[in-house]
C-alpha cells in the first residue's frame, strides 16, 4: 500500500502546488505581455499600410521594421534573464511537492537544494485559487489499490503524457493563429497596391515579430515534447513484461521530469486552462490502462 493520495492532500503539499503555481502565473505574465504588444500592433500596422504615406506623414513600414527588431531584442532578454529563473524556482517545488507525496529521496547532486520554506510561503500565500481548477486531489484516484511503485509509475507517466498533449495542442494552435495573421498581413498589402519591392517589405517586417516568436514556440515546444516522448518510452520499457519497478528506477525517472519542467517552455494559463477538462479525462483514462 501506499499515502500518495493522502498525502497529496496535505496542507503542506497543497501550499506547494499553490506556490509553484503562483510563480508559473508569474512567469507567464511576461509571456503574454508579449503576445499582447506583439499581436495588436501587427494588425494595427497591417491596416495602417492601406493608407497613403502622404496622409499618414510618416513611412509605416520603416517603423514596423524597427518594431520587428526591438520585439527581437526582447524577446531574448526576457526568456532567458527572466522566465528561465521562474522556472527553475517553479520545478523546484514541484520536485519536492512529488518527493513528499511519493516518500521518495530528494536528488541532491541533479536538482540541488530543496527550495526555502519562506519563497514556498511568499509564493504559495499570494496564490488565488482559480474556479474549477482545484489543487487537492492533484493524482487520479485509480491508484489507490496499486503498490507503491506501480503508483508511483502511474503518475509519472500520466504527468509525462499531460504534458506532451497540452503542448502538442499548443504548437498546433500558434501555427494557425499565426497563417491567420499572416493572411491578414497579405490582404493589408495586397489592398494598399504596392510595387513588388514594398509588397515583400510591407509582408516580411510587420510580420516578422510573429514569425520570431511563432518559430520560437514551436522550436522550443517540440524540443520539450520529443524530450517528453523519450521519457514515456523509457519509463513504459520499465514495465514491460511484468518487471518488477524499482524505487531506484523511478526516482532516475522523476530526476528526468525534474529537468523536462525546468527547462521547458511556458504555456500560457488561458489556454491551460480552456484544454484542462479535456488533459483530465485522458489523465484518469491513461491512469487505468
Amino acid at each position: 500500500m501506499h499515502n500518495i493520495l493522502s498525502n497529496q492532500n496535505k496542507s503542506e503539499n497543497i501550499l506547494r502546488l499553490a506556490a509553484q503555481r503562483q510563480i508559473y502565473k508569474e512567469a507567464k505574465q511576461f509571456f503574454i505581455f508579449q503576445l499582447a504588444i506583439t499581436v495588436p500592433l501587427t494588425i494595427i500596422f497591417s491596416f495602417l499600410k492601406m493608407v497613403p504615406k502622404d496622409t499618414l506623414g510618416f513611412d509605416i513600414v520603416s517603423i514596423a521594421a524597427f518594431f520587428g527588431a526591438m520585439i527581437s531584442i526582447a524577446d531574448i532578454l526576457i526568456s532567458y534573464l527572466l522566465i528561465s529563473e521562474f522556472k527553475s524556482k517553479a520545478a523546484k517545488i514541484q520536485e519536492e511537492f512529488d518527493c513528499n507525496v511519493y516518500e521518495m529521496e530528494w536528488d541532491k547532486i541533479s536538482v540541488g537544494k530543496k527550495p526555502s520554506p519562506g519563497e514556498i510561503n511568499k509564493f504559495g500565500n499570494k496564490y488565488k485559487p482559480i474556479p474549477g481548477s482545484k489543487l487537492e486531489d492533484w493524482y487520479p484516484n485509480e491508484i489507490a489499490a496499486f503498490s507503491k511503485e506501480k503508483a508511483i509509475y502511474t503518475c509519472q507517466k500520466t504527468n509525462i503524457h499531460y504534458d506532451r498533449t497540452l503542448r502538442d495542442k499548443f504548437v498546433r494552435s500558434s501555427i494557425l493563429v499565426s497563417a491567420g495573421l499572416l493572411a491578414i498581413i497579405f490582404i493589408g498589402a495586397i489592398v494598399s497596391n504596392p510595387s513588388l519591392d514594398n509588397f515583400i517589405s510591407q509582408i516580411f517586417f510587420p510580420f516578422l515579430p510573429i514569425l520570431i516568436i511563432t518559430l520560437k514556440i514551436f522550436f522550443d515546444h517540440r524540443k520539450s515534447i520529443r524530450a517528453t516522448n523519450d521519457l514515456h518510452g523509457t519509463i513504459t520499457g520499465l514495465n514491460e513484461g511484468g518487471s518488477n519497478l524499482t524505487m531506484t528506477q523511478l526516482r532516475c525517472v522523476q530526476t528526468n521530469i525534474f529537468n523536462n519542467r525546468k527547462d521547458s517552455p511556458l504555456v500560457p494559463d488561458f489556454f491551460y486552462n480552456k484544454k484542462r477538462n479535456k488533459l483530465e479525462i485522458d489523465m484518469h483514462i491513461n491512469a487505468r490502462a
